[in-house]
């Protein structure tokens, strides 16, 4: 189980229980929380995906999967199938990685061009349903990203440099090998028959006179 769908699942609860306490006034409007995962937890992967949205399905569809184009899942799906890289339906950002490992995809920590970004919850100023944008340089420790909902006017895909960090992970697309095919049984060998004679099979030719 990914720490990114275990730290989203405790600060989604955690904002939950946060917002209805301080509206029923047991806590003051200025009471911080904070949810940080714990080795050891253990969180039903089917439980997570019905509480976040996440899928764990490797169907890749035919068309963009994300009806909404404002957001970032919807621009980077677009941004991938456009470099020949359609991807499965994974949910919200922060699911994008444990979705991209468990189709065989290869995910690092390190970026590449023509890779996506995957920023985990609360990384490096990422909401709790993380962000995914389109890496298209690399230089150094850095990576250049194009996205949708980073800052910018809503609903403008914007650009970027951003520095190496924990959290950050990249699902290298080029780098993900090309799916073996299922061999196919090879036909049965066919032995042919001799041409049909009467001899052939010890009868002889009845002679009418």
């Amino acid at each position: 189980m990914g720490k990114n769908r275990i730290a989203a699942a405790r600060m989604l609860m955690t904002g939950l229980l946060a917002w209805c306490l301080i509206s029923s006034g047991v806590l003051g409007a200025g009471y911080v929380v904070h949810a940080q995962p714990h080795e050891g937890d253990s969180v039903s992967p089917s439980a997570l995906d019905t509480l976040l949205g996440c899928s764990s399905s490797c169907d890749v569809p035919a068309s963009n999967p994300y009806t909404d184009p404002c957001q970032c899942v919807h621009y980077a799906w677009k941004r991938a199938a456009q470099a020949g890289h359609k991807l499965p339906r994974w949910g919200d950002g922060h699911c994008w990685d444990d979705g991209a490992r468990g189709c065989g995809y290869t995910v690092s920590d390190q970026p590449a061009p023509g890779s996506v970004a995957v920023w985990g919850p609360g990384q490096a100023g990422a909401w709790p349903p993380g962000h995914v944008g389109w890496v298209d340089d690399v230089s150094g420790t850095q990576f250049h990203v194009w996205h949708m909902n980073w800052g910018g006017p809503y609903c403008t895909a914007t650009q970027g440099w951003f520095d190496l960090q924990e959290g950050i992970t990249f699902i290298l697309l080029d780098a993900t090998p090309t799916p073996t095919p299922t061999p196919t049984a090879s036909p049965a060998p066919t032995i042919p028959l001799p041409p049909f004679t009467p001899t052939a099979f010890g009868y002889l030719p009845l002679v009418i006179k």
